[in-house]
């Protein structure tokens, strides 16, 4: 079940997306996350709220959108559909680690869900294999995305929802949208504006509440 909703569905969904919105907007999306988990909290396991962690919520996603501007109007909305699916997907799956796996290593519960997903993933990815076979840059890339962007942060990932809550651990991703901004800055160029400046702070505010919240995941 992590596999699928960390994982493979996410993995596919955010794919899709990307290729019509850009992986910018896509960053930017995924920084609901922490709602969602909320919200599944909510309904699906009978957690409660604090009103400093509904306050922290609400706040994030006003900061999110702050950072989204006008770009969002200019999104496929099937392909914002399926990121803000993928971002779902990540709230099932953080509170049913924390409900089910809480005894669990977490090395144990990266390496299931990450072989979980390969196997999920291995016919199609067959299926759809290019023409033209991926370069050494790009398997390079690659390689670096899976060692240290996924397998080693589902690590600590997953040693953060044991240690910390659901939620809580879910509400770093309001971070993703500050760090897409800085290295586009750094990397590619891109112009900082003040709205970019603006929604960051106000992120960086509701994170601040969410971490003082009562840890009800």
């Amino acid at each position: 079940m992590v596999g699928l909703g960390n994982s493979a569905i996410p993995f596919t969904l955010f794919a899709y997306s990307t290729l019509h919105i850009g992986a910018g907007l896509d960053s930017i999306l995924n920084a609901t996350t922490p709602l969602w988990a909320a919200l599944v909290l909510r309904a699906g396991y009978g957690g409660r709220l604090g009103r400093s962690q509904i306050a922290g919520l609400l706040l994030g996603l006003l900061g999110v959108a702050v950072l989204v501007g006008t770009q969002l109007q200019m999104a496929s909305s099937a392909a914002a559909a399926a990121a803000l699916g993928a971002t779902l997907c990540y709230g099932f799956a953080v509170n049913y680690a924390r409900r089910h796996l809480a005894g669990v290593p977490p090395y144990a519960v990266a390496l299931g869900s990450q072989a979980w997903a390969a196997a999920l993933l291995f016919v199609p990815g067959l299926a759809l294999w290019p023409a033209q076979p991926p370069g050494a840059l790009a398997w390079g890339c690659a390689a670096g995305l899976a060692l240290l962007c996924t397998a080693l942060a589902y690590v600590l990932y997953f040693r953060l929802i044991a240690h910390a809550g659901a939620t809580f651990a879910a509400s770093v991703t309001f971070l993703i949208p500050l760090f897409g901004v800085l290295w586009a800055a750094l990397f590619l160029g891109e112009r900082v504006t003040p709205g970019m400046l603006g929604g960051g702070v106000v992120v960086l505010i509701a994170i601040g509440l969410i971490s003082r919240a009562p840890r009800a995941g």
